[in-house]
């Protein structure tokens, strides 16, 4: 099983299996609180579609954090970009490519199965 990790201040999320939570929406439940100064460091772009889950781009802006730090775009041509450019288009500050490299080298085997 392949896991995706967000962290949330002190508070960290794991992609559940197939069907269930992404890794920010277990990571924004594991936090009560302002999320409002909050960095969210995430190691895949949010999704932005709805398909088994909520589209978790939006859940995060919905959720108050301002900054989102993405080490790498999503290649998955459904979503590529689009989750960076919702949290953008709310007022998120979004970067992108803190740690890609090391990030494509673990997460690419998946991707490209699924």
């Amino acid at each position: 099983m392949t896991y995706y990790y967000i962290f949330i201040n002190f508070f960290l999320g794991f992609t559940q299996a197939i069907g269930g939570s992404h890794a920010e929406v277990e990571a924004l439940n594991a936090h009560s609180g302002d999320l409002s100064g909050v960095t969210a460091y995430v190691t895949l772009e949010l999704c932005s579609f709805v398909g088994r889950t909520a589209a978790c781009a939006s859940t995060l802006l919905a959720s108050g954090i301002k900054h989102v730090v993405i080490a790498m775009l999503d290649p998955d041509i459904r979503n590529n970009g689009k989750g960076a450019e919702i949290l953008k288009a709310g007022g998120v500050r979004v970067e992108v490519g803190l740690c890609a490299k090391i990030v494509a080298g673990f997460l690419t085997p998946y991707l490209e199965k699924s």
